[in-house]
């Protein structure tokens, strides 16, 4: 008799989204996709033919790579946490948990070996402990493969970590770091940690001064190291590096600077800067920092901290001054000219993370009769489609798997690469002959400074997808949100519409605006802070829509910026006109400023003039 296997791998947030840095965020979600991937393996192993529903598996990467054991594999995970299968009554799903366990284990242990920790005082007890009792493994058996069994199964607790003691962990501060002090005592673990990367020959850029770790948090720092070690594993190589949030901030930049700015300063501020910092993004994959790279020599594999005046001036880590002396440099550079009167100025500080997610699958596969193979495929091709178009914006891909995708980004590209994901999405289903309104999809959209807590931007974006887009705004939807060092400052939300008709003219203002403000500072901000000010004082005036734009229109003509234009009227027609609607309110038949407030971020890239 036909039996459905429910596994669930977890915790997820616990695993992916406790992050310090960008390859934290990274190590997570390929780890996990991998051990789901290792779980996959194992059932499928006790059924004589594919027995996968939910996920489609057909040519996923992943698993081909373990069915193969040798050559290159994958570098970002591209299975969920969880899957259902077709099993038989004899079926046995301790197997499936002893398989996981194991082969985490095998990569804990190639990094206990490779790092000579033994030998650097980490107490095994302590490592072990924390290496067999973190994951949350659930499964169960039913008659349906519908998940609804799971979800129950999930509200019976079974797992129960460990009791932790002493201090605790720099990144997932409910586990004890491995030095094993009962309380802080700053001395014994700095001569701890200072041995410890001393004996594995780990940088300073790898694992920071102040960093204390606990087993979990180390393993996923270091066993890209020792991946290709693993027997099953020869061949398989994994990124060294991952993009940090700084030089993806500063990728324009980077950019601009190694097309227009001369050999001879930027290797003059290169060797300033290699005395401060090494080389975080030698083997970067950005498309736009590798396309005049080789102009410039180690230029753009610089930490990307480096780049910004702010960690020059104020960096405790950075020797003051080899750092003053860099700072003079950058400035140089940043007084190159780009064209007549135009100059390449300073990088912002700002990047964007994107999270995207299917909404109400059930309904799209009542659309497909129920048919879950054929629901899976398409997820696939969608999934199969999502690492070209991140790369194609020059963003780094985190996830993609099913109907979920997680991206970091430049702030220039990330609304951009949001309505290219939705159109491929929306495109797979229509290619199935669905009827429209059965299948959708919502993004969150966060653009952050560099230097907020990756681990708290990430846990906003779930709520910002979940709570702001999908339930506030009613699912087919994007959400945005603007997080400075201050605090988070605006959040926009709207439906996409039928051709993402709501959006689009947000992304091509925001690049009209862009281009302005380049050629001359203020020059978009300014009629942008005049017509905030005007909707303000139009709030609640039971004015109807022509007419507050042509208040708007008449706001704008006179604020001084189109002066020199002869087309200035028809400038500011078109431009109003695209941008009243991106200032309807959710909540009322008002209209606010939000939408002004974030065209005005976008086009400043968030640094007021």
């Amino acid at each position: 008799m036909t039996k459905y296997f429910h596994f669930n791998l977890g915790p997820v947030q616990g695993f992916v989204a406790q992050a310090r840095r960008t390859r934290d965020f990274w190590a997570g979600s390929f780890l996990l996709s991998y051990l789901t991937a290792v779980a996959i393996k194992a059932t499928k192993s006790q059924a004589t033919s594919n027995n996968i529903v939910l996920p489609a598996t057909d040519n996923e990467p992943m698993l081909a790579r373990l069915d193969k054991n040798s050559g290159e594999g994958p570098q970002i995970g591209s299975l969920p946490n969880c899957f259902t299968a077709s099993v038989t009554d004899s079926f046995d799903g301790a197997m499936v948990v002893s398989a996981v366990q194991n082969a985490w284990k095998v990569v804990a242990d190639s990094v206990w070996k490779g790092d000579y920790l033994e030998k650097s005082g980490v107490n095994d007890t302590l490592w072990n402990t924390q290496i067999e009792k973190f994951w949350d493994i659930t499964w169960v058996m039913s008659d349906s493969e519908d998940g609804e069994v799971m979800a129950m199964r999930k509200n019976w607790r079974s797992h129960y970590p460990p009791e932790q003691y002493g201090d605790k962990c720099s990144v997932m501060g409910e586990w004890q770091e491995l030095s094993g002090q009962d309380r802080p005592n700053r001395k014994n673990q700095n001569e701890f940690w200072g041995k410890l990367k001393s004996t594995a020959g780990i940088s300073g850029l790898e694992l920071r001064d102040k960093e204390r770790l606990c087993a979990i948090a180390y393993v996923k720092r270091r066993f890209v190291k020792y991946w290709p070690t693993i027997e099953d594993h020869r061949g398989w190589n994994l990124p060294s590096a991952v993009p940090s949030t700084s030089s993806l901030a500063a990728a324009h930049w980077i950019d601009q600077v190694q097309e227009h700015a001369s050999e001879e300063l930027t290797k003059q501020f290169y060797d300033l800067a290699c005395k401060l910092v090494e080389h975080g993004e030698l083997k970067t994959n950005i498309p736009i920092i590798k396309k005049n790279a080789a102009k410039h020599g180690r230029f753009s594999s610089l930490d990307g901290r480096v780049f910004f005046r702010s960690s020059l001036e104020s960096d405790p880590d950075l020797d003051a001054e080899t750092a003053r002396q860099a700072l003079e440099k950058l400035n140089e550079i940043a007084k190159t000219e780009t064209s007549p009167s135009k100059i390449i100025g300073h990088p912002s500080p700002f990047y964007a993370l994107l999270m995207m997610d299917g909404d109400n699958l059930g309904e799209t596969k009542q659309a497909m009769k129920g048919n879950v193979a054929d629901l899976s495929v398409a997820l696939n091709s969608f999934t199969e489609s999502v690492h070209s178009v991140v790369s194609d914006h020059n963003g780094f891909l985190i996830y993609a798997g099913g109907d979920d995708v997680l991206a970091l980004l430049p702030l220039e590209d990330a609304l951009s690469c949001a309505l290219k994901l939705r159109k491929q999405y929306m495109q797979v289903f229509e290619n199935k002959n669905l009827e429209a309104g059965t299948y959708s999809i919502s993004a969150g959209l966060i653009y952050a400074h560099m230097k907020l807590p990756l681990t708290m931007i990430l846990k906003d974006s779930h709520s910002l997808l979940d709570d702001v887009a999908k339930e506030q705004t009613g699912r087919d939807a994007i959400a945005i949100r603007v997080w400075k060092p201050g605090g988070e400052t605006s959040t926009w939300a709207t439906q996409w519409g039928k051709e993402s008709e709501h959006v689009e003219p947000l992304e091509k203002l925001a690049e009209e605006f862009r281009k302005d403000e380049s050629e001359e500072p203020g020059h978009a901000s300014k009629p942008l802070y005049r017509m905030r000010e005007r909707l303000m004082m139009l709030k609640g005036s039971g004015f109807d829509a022509c007419t507050i734009e042509k208040l708007l229109v008449a706001e704008y003509e006179t604020s001084g910026v189109l002066s020199q234009s002869k087309r200035k009227q028809q400038i500011a027609q078109s431009r109003v006109s695209q941008l009243l609607p991106l200032c309807k309110s959710q909540t009322s038949t008002d209209y606010d400023a939000l939408g002004l407030m974030l065209l005005r971020f976008l086009a400043q890239k968030g640094v007021e003039r």
